[in-house]
């Protein structure tokens, strides 16, 4: 069995569980996502995609979201928000 257990062990209440995602993107399009956590720094981007990773669930990394769109039947994993600034690759 899938649990986000792990992800609500490290962020706690910043982990919003059946979020709409048409809060978050520009187009105002999208369902419920299962989890949605934002991060603001690459150690906690790389600790919620581990966290997922472990637990088996699906995730997906946004950022601002001005280029996504969500099916309005909701996403069945966790939606990563990416805020860290300041990184260049």
């Amino acid at each position: 069995m899938r649990t986000a257990r792990s992800i609500i062990d490290r962020f706690g209440d910043r982990v919003r569980e059946h979020e709409v995602m048409r809060n978050h993107t520009s187009l105002h399009i999208g369902g419920v996502a299962d989890y949605f956590i934002s991060v603001v720094t690459i150690d906690e981007l790389i600790d919620a995609v581990t966290c997922a990773r472990e637990s088996s669930l699906p995730y997906i990394v946004i950022g601002g979201a001005t280029q996504c769109v969500f099916s309005d039947f909701g996403y069945s994993g966790v939606v990563i928000e990416n805020r860290a600034e300041g990184y260049v690759f």
